[in-house]
């Protein structure tokens, strides 16, 4: 509807993305970015990261100089789909840097366009070429054929495989099959696959490196909300006046909303109908828009939650009834693919299906599976009845589903009952310190999808706790509290005496971004000890006008050690007048170490970017070479050494421990995981939170077969 309009490229914001795994290559740098310990990233919930913008890539650079298969996940209208497309079309228009990219290929397709039987389509290229005939003219049909298969034989294709996470996980196995026979026809092919953060198959394992597609920060939703009111002006579609208002009225808007989100509200609020910036308003009022009321639509309730259904036990579909042929429309069903009926978006089917949805019994099967279709129709029938929300809070799976179910519980009034013993639940497994410390900052995010009026009592709760842990968590939920958020708790941690305390409250702050906040950071880059000072200047780098702007005149400060601080800030904002300003100050500046610093970190701007890479083999690991040696053992360059990665894996120390646990990240290794579960005892916190993670990694991951 709105490509009717104006260009939908006017309101683009480019995606970036978070590796998943670690960045093999542990070289030195300049600084130390306070978001690496500060910020924890959740792998199925990248709010926080995102947010606080740790550091992150485009998918263009990454397939151009990182690993040369990637696997994009991110939740229901994070925006996988716009990033593949967005980078396709960099590259077939050569909008991008990357000189290694100009003769690509690159080739788009939806992963129910294919045919991934292999008696019918033995060939996967074929299936891919099959796939995208339709969207071609008659005299481009004849040609394709043969224009992606020279691309593929010369090396230069990139295959952009959408919509792995509308599909079920037996699917995507099928799919994992047909890709290795396909990659050992091709190896030298570039893929990058959109799928869900919460079935993986084995594609990690087939050298894919797993990229998590970031929320938009404060600048870059600022600046969808200007583009979006300059689009509609120039269409004629709303005056000046109405999008001022709009403007100032969606400031109120929380910072929790996905790219998909934005875009209804705004839309809603545009077409003058009212709405609450919760996810299950904006996806009903969307359709009612259409004239279409969900909850008079039975047949349509039921052929959809059928159909989820008959994915889960493998049995046939159903027939579509004639009623869905009032929603085949560009807003809601796409023509027909060979997987059957699309819906332009899951979350629209997930809709239609909760109101079918009822059974507890089958309420907690689709709770269970890896199938985020499925997860959440479950998570929406929940809210339509108190004892769906008692399900919620007694279901064994609690705190691994409410990443999904959290962004729906918003809608719930703060008055239900059921609603507060889920956070009570959610409060009393944040305080407990025998919690695996990734599996608090897990459940902290997911609380963010809260009112304000909900959480700030548990937020000020955790910034008064006597464990470092719970307070950096409390300053970085702080900071996503909106409207007019008092200050006086974040300015007292401030003095804290951990590091990763006092980072998280300037991060805070620059989020909160009213003046007396911007006053505190500054205050602290002014007059804080060193270490202090050096946060305060790399928080400021967060704000693209006040913060960045602050750092520009701070550099020439005839206090040394401040203008040392701000070569750090500066180095996180990554813009291009960044290095020229550094190169001045480096030739310029009166004290050596200052001068020193700004040398540096020009070297490290010019240095290419060590982008995330596949997983190397054990026999380049320098801390299991070590490791070895010390046993009296040593590494076989082409084989596995898994027998020694094992025994490091037991019998390290701490931090050969975490380094193993690092490595085996969505790699689950046979014989590994009692191995893990023996460090979940540990007393030692990292330890014990560096193993739930990859024990949850492996959850995602497809079992091997013996």
């Amino acid at each position: 509807m709105l490509g009717k309009a104006f260009a939908l490229d006017q309101l683009l914001i480019p995606a970036r993305v978070l590796s998943l795994l670690p960045n093999w290559n542990h070289e030195e740098l300049p600084y130390e970015d306070i978001t690496a310990q500060t910020v924890p990233l959740i792998y199925d919930d990248p709010l926080l990261a995102s947010v606080y913008r740790k550091k992150s890539y485009t998918l263009p650079e990454m397939i151009a100089h990182g690993a040369p298969r990637l696997i994009l996940v991110g939740g229901y209208g994070l925006g996988k789909t716009t990033a593949l497309l967005e980078t396709a079309q960099k590259i077939a228009r050569i909008d991008h840097p990357h000189q290694n990219l100009y003769s690509f290929l690159p080739f788009y397709t939806h992963v129910q366009s294919l045919s991934l039987d292999k008696e019918k389509q033995p060939d996967f290229l074929n299936s891919m070429i099959d796939s995208a005939r339709g969207i071609f003219s008659p005299a481009v049909r004849r040609s394709l054929a043969g224009i992606v298969q020279k691309a593929a034989r010369e090396k230069r294709l990139i295959l952009l495989l959408d919509g792995c996470d509308e599909i079920t996980p037996q699917k995507v196995d099928q799919l994992s099959d047909a890709l290795k026979g396909f990659l050992n026809q091709y190896p030298e092919v570039k893929i990058i696959i959109a799928a869900s953060p919460h079935y993986l198959s084995d594609f990690v394992a087939m050298d894919f490196v797993p990229l998590s597609l970031c929320f938009w920060d404060k600048n870059e939703t600022r600046k969808f909300i200007e583009k979006w009111a300059v689009a509609w002006q120039e269409a004629n579609l709303a005056s000046v006046q109405e999008t001022n208002l709009w403007t100032a009225w969606v400031k109120q808007a929380p910072p929790t909303l996905t790219p998909l989100e934005w875009t209804l509200y705004l839309l809603l609020l545009y077409l003058k109908i009212p709405t609450f910036p919760h996810s299950f308003n904006l996806l009903e009022n969307c359709i009612k828009a259409l004239q279409l009321d969900p909850t008079s639509e039975t047949e349509i309730s039921v052929y959809t939650y059928q159909t989820i259904k008959s994915h889960l036990e493998n049995v046939p579909q159903p027939s579509p009834p004639q009623s869905l042929q009032k929603l085949l429309s560009e807003e809601l069903i796409l023509q027909p693919s060979l997987q059957g009926n699309r819906f332009t978006n899951p979350m629209f089917l997930a809709l239609f299906a909760s109101l079918a949805l009822q059974d507890k019994t089958e309420i907690s099967l689709f709770l269970d599976s890896k199938w985020d279709l499925a997860i959440q129709a479950a998570s929406l029938a929940c809210l339509r009845s108190e004892k769906g929300l008692s399900l919620i809070e007694t279901h064994e799976r609690f705190s691994s589903r409410l990443t999904e179910i959290a962004p729906w519980l918003a809608y719930i009034p703060p008055s239900s009952a059921e609603k507060k013993a889920i956070i009570k639940r959610l409060a009393n497994l944040i305080l407990n310190n025998q919690e695996p410390q990734y599996q608090r900052a897990r459940l902290t995010s997911a609380l963010l999808r809260f009112s304000s009026e909900e959480r700030i009592q548990l937020m000020k709760y955790l910034l008064q706790s006597k464990e470092a842990f719970l307070r950096q968590l409390g300053a970085l939920g702080y900071g996503l509290l909106t409207g007019d958020t008092e200050i006086e708790p974040l300015l007292k941690l401030l003095e804290d005496s951990h590091p990763q305390c006092f980072q998280a409250a300037c991060l805070a702050l620059v989020n909160i971004a009213t003046s007396p906040a911007q006053d505190a950071v500054l205050s602290a880059l002014l007059h804080g000890h060193d270490q202090l000072c050096e946060a305060a200047a790399q928080a400021l780098a967060n704000d693209s006008i006040f913060g960045q702007a602050i750092l520009k005149e701070a550099i020439h400060h005839e206090n040394p050690r401040i203008r040392k601080a701000c070569i750090s800030g500066l180095l996180r904002v990554g813009n291009s007048w960044v290095k020229e300003l550094l190169h001045q100050i480096a030739i310029e500046d009166k004290d050596w170490l200052v001068k020193d610093a700004a040398a540096n970190a020009v070297a490290f701007l010019e240095t290419p970017d060590h982008l995330p890479q596949k997983r190397p083999q054990t026999a380049s690991l320098a801390w299991l070479i070590r490791f070895a040696a010390q046993k009296g053992m040593g590494l076989a360059a082409g084989k596995s050494n898994y027998d020694i990665l094992l025994l490091a894996l037991e019998e390290g120390d701490p931090d050969i421990q975490l380094a193993a646990l690092d490595y085996l990240r969505f790699y689950p290794l046979e014989f590994a995981t009692p191995l893990i579960e023996n460090l979940l005892s540990s007393p030692n916190p990292e330890l014990r939170s560096a193993a739930h993670q990859t024990l949850w990694s492996f959850s995602v991951c497809r079992i091997p077969t013996p």
